[in-house]
């Protein structure tokens, strides 16, 4: 399947644009310095606080005359950016009292919208169904996949406001005539922890209006928005923050016409502009490996680091670790390795379960039942940066057994939720791959060794200690546990090669647990907020894949607190 809402890694080098949004679920390397800058012979690229002043693609900042500026409003809040984190940030503002400005840089509807899954504690619908979630079992499991890369404090705001947060979601959705869901799982006890914390919303199949069945929340707090006295200013893109001595009092902006707005905030300005996946001389300079292990990348319109620019231009200081949240769906043909596939651009749907995996050689190298971006990294010490997934023609019941949660579940949740993608869609998408040869299909193992490009005499060693490993129950090579593991012994045999495919960046500003905006002195800048993928401290180095929609409740959540306190203050 054609994936039409990415740009491939080839065109995304030469800086091609995103797409225009779609079908929600996708939501996903290497902690590495920016490039070093041509006139910069000590290689200093990144300073010890992370602050990346140095790098090419940071530039100047813009210099704007009075003389240009066609406008100024006055305004108490100034929200850039109207997705995820923008919406909940001036819808909160402005329920406050504060004279609430949103600044979005497409046109009304059109933009990265409200995704559909998010992750919530103690929701009412939560509470309702029963949840087993422990939060600060959560907690801990987050901070050890961060590898200490975030801010635990933050996470404490999550649990405490995040409930709140989406039940007040709730009650918009539910005046608008649709209801919220629960992706609920009490997983068994001899089973890997997954985090039953997802929570969002149930469009439904019938009567849908907006355009597709998917990321429709915009469609609901855009007039909201606007009926509460929020100035919604369409097609309008922050350029720069204005600062009187250390304190941001404002914006600049520019419309579709081209001309020049300033916007003043007596209270303060939030950045929730979201990351920069789609700005390819970003991810050339901060996170150059990711193209070793990445086929194409698949982005939100706007995801072009415009908000950690104006933010680093401002003396913010940028998380010291860069990473990117990417998923295991990169599709590369049989003849090919990555560097070789960016224009392939086809979602491999089976990438993300825990399948034999091999590399170029036909040997086994990882346990299998990893979260998204643990491939990536993985591959950047195999032949290739490639790897190839092995399965038979047990793959549908196998899938079920593997019990996943979150995007990649083709099976009913526990209380009968619906997934968001089926094992028949998923199937009927592999289809064309399969005749295409995109995915090779073999009566033996040696047959499907040759037709995948990889040894013969290995690929087969490697299954049998593979079924050996099975039958025993112990994975005495990775430790994967025996749910998650499958014999391969059943023809057809499968096989495809494939690698990483980037979803959004997870390094940002740095905040503190008011999302205000700290500089490398990790001092407060006054008037400074950050949330969503603008803003950084939370998700580390490796997104947290066994609890779904982690980035994205946490974005509408630290929105809402942004937009309260800088009501507030």
């Amino acid at each position: 399947m054609t994936n039409e809402f990415s740009t491939t890694r080839r065109n995304f080098l030469k800086g091609a644009g995103i797409g225009a949004l779609g079908m929600a679920g996708m939501t996903g390397l290497a902690a590495c310095a920016p490039s070093k800058a041509s006139d910069d012979p000590a290689g200093e690229a990144l300073s010890d606080t992370g602050n990346a002043t140095n790098a090419d693609w940071l530039e100047a900042e813009p210099e704007i005359a009075a003389d240009q500026i066609v406008e100024t409003v006055d305004a108490d809040v100034v929200v850039c950016g109207g997705g995820n984190s923008g919406l909940f940030a001036a819808c909160a503002a402005a329920e406050e009292g504060a004279r609430t400005v949103m600044l979005e840089q497409f046109a009304k509807d059109s933009g990265s919208g409200v995704r559909d899954d998010l992750a919530a504690y103690n929701t009412r619908i939560q509470q309702q169904e029963g949840s087993p979630l422990d939060p600060a079992e959560m907690g801990t499991f987050m901070w050890g996949q961060a590898s200490g890369f975030s801010n635990q404090r933050l996470f404490r705001v999550w649990v405490e406001e995040s409930g709140e947060a989406l039940d007040w979601y709730a009650d918009r959705i539910e005046e608008a005539g649709y209801k919220m869901k629960h992706q609920l799982v009490n997983p068994p006890a001899d089973q890997e922890r997954s985090f039953s914390c997802c929570v969002g919303v149930d469009w439904g199949t019938e009567g849908i209006t907006m355009g597709s069945t998917t990321n429709n929340g915009q469609y609901i707090l855009n007039p909201y928005a606007e009926s509460i006295g929020v100035d919604c200013r369409w097609e309008t893109k922050m350029i720069k923050c204005i600062k009187d001595g250390d304190r941001v009092t404002g914006v600049i902006a520019q419309n579709a016409n081209g001309d020049y707005i300033q916007f003043n905030a007596t209270k303060g300005v939030i950045l929730c502009c979201g990351g920069y996946l789609g700005n390819p001389d970003m991810m050339a300079a901060i996170q150059p490996d990711i193209e070793k292990v990445t086929v194409y990348n698949w982005t939100w319109p706007g995801t072009n680091g415009d908000g950690i620019k104006a933010g680093l231009w401002a003396g913010a200081m940028m998380d010291p670790a860069h990473s990117v949240s990417s998923w295991e769906q990169g599709l590369v043909p049989p003849n090919m390795v990555v560097a070789d596939a960016h224009d392939t651009n086809e979602t491999y749907w089976l990438g993300p379960l825990p399948f034999l995996r091999v590399n170029l050689e036909g040997q086994r190298f990882m346990n299998e039942s990893s979260f998204f971006d643990t491939l990536g990294h993985a591959l950047q010490y195999q032949p290739g940066h490639t790897a190839v997934q092995v399965f038979d023609a047990s793959w549908k019941e196998d899938a079920e057994q593997f019990n996943v949660y979150g995007a990649h579940r083709y099976f009913p949740y526990d209380n009968g939720l619906a997934p968001l993608f089926t094992i028949d869609m998923v199937e009927e998408n592999m289809a064309p791959q399969l005749e295409s040869g995109l995915i090779v299909q073999a009566d033996t193992i040696e047959e499907l060794a040759e037709k995948v490009g990889v040894p013969a005499d290995n690929l087969v060693a490697t299954v049998a200690r593979y079924n050996e490993l099975c039958d025993a129950g112990v994975d005495e090579d990775f430790g994967k546990k025996p749910y998650r593991m499958s014999r391969v012994d059943e023809p057809p045999f499968y096989a495809a090669r494939f690698a990483q495919q980037g979803s959004h960046t997870m390094d940002g500003l740095v905040i503190n647990e008011d999302m205000q905006v700290l500089d490398e002195n990790l001092q407060v800048i006054p008037g400074l907020y950050a949330a969503g993928d603008n803003s950084g401290c939370y998700l580390g180095i490796t997104y947290l894949g066994n609890a779904a929609g982690n980035a994205a409740g946490r974005s509408v959540t630290f929105g809402r607190h942004a937009g309260r306190h800088a009501a507030q203050s």
